[in-house]
């Protein structure tokens, strides 16, 4: 794949994270991977690239935990 494309991919991911995150609140990596067709290591690399990038995306860890 050629490197651009892959890089607009990535920020088209990570722009749809941060829509659907603010239009449904709080999400669980499954089900943010299910509507992405994404791995769920996927997003949690997008999460913490939208959290570098100066987004405030807060975790919440454990069974019922989610973004």
């Amino acid at each position: 794949m050629d490197r651009k494309v892959m890089s607009m991919s990535k920020v088209s991911n990570s722009l749809r994270i941060l829509l659907l995150l603010s239009k449904n609140g709080k999400m669980s990596g499954e089900q943010l991977a299910s509507l992405l067709e994404l791995s769920e290591r996927s997003i949690r690399k997008h999460i913490e690239d939208l959290s570098m990038a100066g987004f405030a995306i807060h975790t919440i860890r454990g069974r019922n935990g989610g973004y």
